[in-house]
């Protein structure tokens, strides 16, 4: 409802979903199914962005789910969410080397400049708090494709250099 209501005054958002916990298969086409439906309604998804539970020290699950499923997770939401314009491969959630592969798997983003991650480091992720721009510059060439600074709207930034925190590769 919160998301209906912002798209209706004009306001897009991101989406997102947690995964790799507790969930069953149809959980997830459930909640891809109505991410979806609202999208068709509004239009005012930007982009879908997949979690990866990170266990830490909670005791829900053993482990991380396997780079593999991450990745079928990926594919699944590029497939099913045709209608939301961008897909994330967050790479704080799925780690580095799964996040660079997320974009070989149909996610067009990968959360760059992040210069100080808390959210997933709190849980426990051995995810680093932040990574340099050259180093993701690199990871995303490796992955086959082009880095490009963009705004959070998904602009190209036509600059040289983006305000600290606000551009992502």
């Amino acid at each position: 409802q919160i998301h209906e209501c912002a798209h209706r005054l004009g306001v897009e958002t991101n989406c997102t979903m947690l995964f790799g916990h507790i969930e069953e298969p149809a959980e997830v086409v459930s909640h891809l199914q109505a991410l979806r439906a609202l999208q068709d309604k509004t239009g005012g998804f930007s982009c879908f962005i997949p979690l990866a539970y990170q266990p830490g020290r909670s005791r829900l699950v053993p482990e991380m789910a396997s780079s593999m499923y991450c990745l079928k997770i990926i594919s699944l939401s590029r497939l099913f969410l045709d209608n939301i314009p961008h897909i994330r491969s967050y790479w704080p959630s799925l780690e580095i080397e799964t996040a660079c592969a997320g974009l070989s798997f149909g996610a067009d983003d990968l959360d760059g400049t992040i210069m100080n991650e808390r959210i997933m480091n709190l849980a426990g992720s051995n995810a680093p708090k932040g990574v340099d721009e050259e180093h993701v510059r690199a990871i995303i060439r490796h992955s086959g494709q082009d880095p490009v600074l963009r705004t959070g709207s998904f602009e190209v930034f036509a600059g040289t250099t983006p305000p600290s925190g606000t551009f992502h590769d």
